[in-house]
């Protein structure tokens, strides 16, 4: 008997490996599939219906509010998010004044309110024109009484 790994061995002729050849483009080229193909493929696509009913059915059944589940996942993680939201744009908001800020911040427009109405328009004026240029004096206005 011959070694596989012996020259003699490993030579064929043209002919054999020709007729190999014409033999494996025989069988890859037969567009036909094997024998018994379309009757898995049927068998296979009646098992998963069949699959697929039994899986409705025990749904259906033992649990009807199991499409319930789903979306009260979904309607839980909305409702985190709005709070995660929620809480830090209240983080991120400045503090509300406190009553006394708020109190001290209503006398004075009220007594900015009555200080102006007491005060006339070109007296106003000169003020405002005076502050401008630096020549106001604090002093000067409460002695001469203008303030």
């Amino acid at each position: 008997m011959k070694k596989a790994h012996e020259p003699s061995a490993l030579r064929e002729t043209g002919e054999d490996i020709d007729s190999r050849l014409d033999a494996l483009l025989a069988y890859a080229s037969n567009p036909e599939p094997a024998p018994g193909f379309s009757d898995r493929v049927l068998a296979a696509l009646h098992e998963a219906d069949a699959q697929d009913e039994e899986w409705a059915k025990l749904i259906s059944t033992s649990r009807p509010y199991a499409r319930l589940k789903h979306w009260s996942a979904g309607v839980a993680a909305c409702a985190a998010l709005s709070l995660a939201v929620v809480g830090i744009m209240q983080h991120m908001a400045p503090p509300a004044p406190s009553m006394q800020e708020q109190a001290v911040s209503i006398a004075g427009e009220v007594l900015l309110e009555e200080a102006l109405d007491t005060i006339s328009d070109t007296e106003l004026l000169s003020a405002i024109y005076s502050v401008s240029n630096g020549t106001y004096s604090v002093s000067s206005s409460i002695s001469d009484g203008s303030f």
